[in-house]
Formats: C-alpha cells, structure tokens, sequence
C-alpha cells in the first residue's frame, strides 16, 4: 500500500492506530457478511473508501468493489502524492479531522475534493486558508498571492446513487 502510504499513516496519526484498525474492521464485516452496503451514505464514509482501495493489498477481496476503486483511488493516490503540500494551507488540521470523523459535516468526496483544491492553488504558489466552517454560508478557501485575495467556492458534481451487495 506503498501508493497511499503518506495519506494512510496521516489517517492513522489522527485516529489512533487501534481505531484505524477497529473502523476498517467493521466496513470489512459489512462485505463478508454479505450486508447490503450503500456506497453513497456509509456508516462511516471515509473507513469505507481507505477499506475499497486498499482491499486487495489486504487480502480482503469482498471489500473491493471496481467502480468504487475506479472512482474513489485517483482521489486518494493524488492527495498521497502531494501530502505534503497539505503542511503549507493553513487550517487544514480542520479539514482532515472532519474528514476523518465517523460522520462528517459534509460528504468525504466534498471534503477531498476541497482538500486537492487547496492543494492545487498552494502549488500554484498562492498562500491558501481554508475558511473555518460555520452556520452560515461561506467560501471554502482564500488564496492570496502578489497582494491580491481571492475566496474559493469548491462545487463537485454528485454522483449518481447506487447500492451494492454482495
């Protein structure tokens, strides 16, 4: 798992390695108890994505589901990639613990996809902060560079809903 390794021992830093491994448990019982599982709302979303991408690496080939793999890997292997980029946008400590919470303030393809965002503009050498969340309706990130700011709304197309047994 040399692909995520960078992203996986973030997660694992965060969440402790005993629950790292007690979350990933649970969504591999799912799967060989043959438990309907839905991809678009899961118990515990981003256990379920580390769980598809890393299933056959684990020996744990019920976990892994090819259109889910297809759709969630590129995701994962470009955030592990540039993981350490992630050490220059400020805030981001609190992005990724709610990204790595059991249930999310918003969905984890969102959360990513805001995350490869920042990632992006930091590379482009503009200083990034993702905006604390609050009740109210807000940008997700301000870039700033040569005196100039600018605030970010990061929108993603929803995917289309599907339910998957085994």
């Amino acid at each position: 798992m040399k692909d995520l390794e960078n992203f996986l021992q973030a997660v694992q830093d965060k969440v402790g390695q005993a629950k790292f491994s007690e979350r990933l448990k649970e969504i591999d019982n799912f799967f060989i108890n043959g438990t309907p599982y839905s991809s678009r709302a899961p118990k515990d979303p981003l256990f379920f994505y580390i769980a598809v991408c890393t299933a056959i690496a684990r020996n744990k080939g019920r976990s892994y589901i090819p259109i889910e793999y297809a759709r969630i890997y590129p995701m994962l292997f470009n955030l592990n990639n540039r993981w350490d980029v992630t050490k220059k946008i400020k805030n981001f400590d609190e992005r990724f613990n709610n990204l790595c919470s059991q249930k999310p303030s918003q969905s984890v393809d969102s959360i990513l996809f805001e995350i490869l965002v920042a990632i992006y503009y930091a590379e482009e050498g503009f200083e990034v902060e993702f905006i604390p969340a609050t009740d109210k309706k807000s940008p997700d990130l301000k870039i700033y560079k040569d005196g100039h700011t600018k605030y970010i709304e990061c929108k993603k197309m929803q995917r289309a809903h599907h339910m998957y047994m085994h």
